[in-house]
């Protein structure tokens, strides 16, 4: 099966739940006012999205998808292209001294461009070009947001693009704390930065075990009622990704919580596939098969790759939920290493041949001496 996506979660499902009419242009449409230096337009479009209200559980802010489509390229893309990319929004930037949106959108790229340096494996797996790049492009990208920060116009974009650099920097806690209470206070419900937060507290960055639960926990206790129960489910299948089948094994957040939240949000967006598919699939590695099949009953066919990766999955957990059938076996995560058994069998393979030969070998030696020792008459 490919790679589950559960990351998407993220992207996908805050997306489509925005529910405003107004129609975003598309990426293409925004990277070619770039290119185009139709910095009007960029400013029109991004003062307009800048002063909507940001509705709780409402889908990401449509200026923070904005801001996703300006932030760059993909790995494969040429350091060449980036540099002229990075050369128009500097243009855009001095055209506009006084708007933080060309200052969020360098600090964003300069921080794609850096983890396109460093590369997505384990840190000793990264050159040392790549960690001296990483170090110079986020050193960019604090340097463009801080600037942003000190302007009259208020964008929560800057402390969302800020605790990505606290993550790549690893800041201290106190500091990374300090962006997102500046963030929150701007913007209480812009829900990425309580992701953006949870993520940097989980155990393979900088947090200790159970921390960012507590966070989860805190932050939906804070807000209460049934946003602090949707708070709490966004914040945890925000972070689904890092254990997969084994969320609930793995980590201590509370699946009976998560399961409120997801009540909540489906009594206000009662037609939500996407949502129903979401909540299947967190009753499905939660072993709860009675609201799994309730909502495969709900969903009836409508299954979303975003979240099941690929139909043969969904029909897999499907027939557990509906039919009883066996549970799915769990899919391994590539940004977790494999035990050491499963990675190296080959050497280990080759380790118990050679001792098993060489043990045959002295066998044969006890024996050929005894048979070639001379008898006593």
């Amino acid at each position: 099966m490919k790679k589950l996506l559960v990351l998407t979660f993220i992207i996908f499902g805050a997306t489509l739940l925005q529910l405003s009419a107004a129609e975003l242009p598309s990426r293409d449409a925004v990277l070619n006012m770039v290119y185009n230096e139709q910095f009007d337009q960029l400013e029109k479009l991004t003062g307009d999205l800048r002063v909507q209200k940001l509705e709780f559980y409402n889908g990401y802010s449509q200026l923070s998808i904005v801001y996703g489509y300006l932030e760059g390229f993909s790995d494969s893309t040429e350091d060449d292209k980036w540099k002229e990319y990075i050369g128009k929004l500097e243009s855009w930037a001095d055209v506009y001294p006084e708007s933080p949106a060309p200052r969020i959108a360098l600090g964003r790229t300069y921080i794609t461009w850096a983890w396109k340096a460093r590369g997505g494996g384990y840190a000793k797996t990264v050159t040392p070009e790549g960690w001296r790049l990483m170090k110079e492009r986020l050193g960019k990208a604090r340097e463009y947001l801080e600037a942003a920060e000190k302007l009259p116009v208020k964008d929560p974009g800057v402390y969302n693009a800020l605790l990505r650099v606290a993550r790549g920097q690893g800041w201290d806690k106190d500091e990374m704390n300090a962006v997102f209470q500046k963030g929150i206070e701007l913007e209480p419900n812009y829900q990425q930065l309580y992701e953006s937060k949870a993520c940097f507290l989980l155990p393979r960055w900088y947090g200790k075990p159970g921390e960012w639960e507590a966070f989860a926990e805190e932050a939906a206790s804070a807000r209460g009622g049934d946003d602090g129960d949707i708070l709490y489910m966004a914040i945890a299948r925000s972070q689904a990704w890092s254990e997969r089948e084994n969320f609930f094994k793995n980590t201590s957040i509370s699946y009976e919580r998560m399961q409120r939240g997801f009540e909540a949000s489906l009594k206000r967006y009662p037609n939500y596939t996407w949502e129903m598919n979401s909540y299947c699939y967190f009753a499905c590695i939660a072993n709860d098969r009675s609201t799994a099949k309730d909502m495969f009953g709900k969903i009836n066919g409508r299954w979303e790759g975003a979240i099941w990766g690929d139909e043969s999955y969904f029909k897999k957990w499907e027939q557990w939920g509906l039919h009883a059938g066996l549970r799915p076996a769990a899919t391994p995560n590539p940004d977790v290493p494999a035990p050491i058994i499963a990675r190296h069998w080959k050497l280990i393979l080759l380790i118990v041949m050679g001792i098993w030969l060489g043990l045959l070998t002295t066998i044969g030696l006890i024996i050929w001496l005894v048979v070639r020792s001379p008898r006593k008459s």
